[in-house]
């Protein structure tokens, strides 16, 4: 992908690699050198098609390991998101969206899309279209059927880390949150404990909605003192979303 060279050990008598030859596997770092982890698979004949190919899997499938490993790819790749961060904020006008279903976040979507493509040079959009094979300029935006059916309310996050975070049954989410911790219901409690728990949610998105409605409906969802310290929110972030606190890399595919 990079086109680095890599110096492998194997401590074999006779090697099962030939020049030329294709080899997936995974390379650890070592003292200073490079050694197989793993099993490896010998996939033929390095050709350029297939190699072009792989690279191109490669690029939409893994970008998060492509960062991590390839420095350059990853100041592209942050590059991009911050330009479309730009764009989707333009675009909105704000951080934080509310939908009423999944119906109208679609048709959001396909809108805010089609602009983004109509503000490129007509050549650009030319030369992606004939690389990627589109037939049209700008295609049509395909959701999963769980998202574009859902009702209650839908709250996108801008995010220039993560990009476009999703929560559904937002209204409920915010009607718990209005509570100011009395009288919460079991749903609301439960969208709530989800809302906080869920891997797919960011401290950044839970802080900006508390912002925005409070914290007292969550303190006590979670049996936290009203008083607590100032620091409870972090606190509470961090024991359910650690994985957002180490270093992440962009999802992001440039291609």
């Amino acid at each position: 992908m990079s086109d680095e060279k890599y110096i492998v050990r194997i401590n074999m008598d006779n090697s099962p690699f030939k020049a030329g030859q294709l080899v997936f596997g995974s390379l650890v770092p070592w003292r200073g050198e490079w050694y197989w982890s793993g099993t490896q698979r010998l996939l033929g004949e390095a050709r350029q098609t297939v190699i072009d190919d792989l690279k191109t899997r490669m690029k939409r499938q893994n970008s998060q390991i492509l960062c991590r490993y390839w420095k350059d790819y990853e100041r592209l790749v942050r590059e991009r998101a911050s330009e479309l961060h730009a764009a989707m904020m333009k675009y909105q006008g704000t951080d934080l969206v509310i939908y009423p279903d999944g119906l109208s976040m679609a048709a959001d979507w396909q809108k805010e899309m089609r602009q983004q493509w109509e503000s490129r040079p007509e050549q650009e959009v030319k030369e992606v279209m004939e690389r990627h094979g589109l037939k049209e300029a700008c295609p049509n935006m395909k959701l999963p059927d769980h998202l574009v059916n859902a009702a209650g309310g839908i709250g996108v996050f801008l995010n220039p880390e993560e990009g476009k975070e999703v929560m559904t049954s937002f209204h409920l989410l915010v009607e718990g949150l209005t509570r100011k911790g009395e009288g919460l219901t079991d749903d609301e409690k439960e969208v709530i404990t989800g809302f906080i728990t869920s891997e797919a949610v960011s401290p950044a998105f839970v802080r900006r909605v508390v912002q925005e409605h409070g914290g007292e409906s969550i303190k006590a969802t979670f049996h936290l003192p009203k008083d607590s310290p100032d620091y409870w929110l972090d606190y509470l972030l961090r024991s359910r979303k650690g994985h957002f606190y180490r270093k992440r890399y962009p999802t992001l595919s440039v291609i």
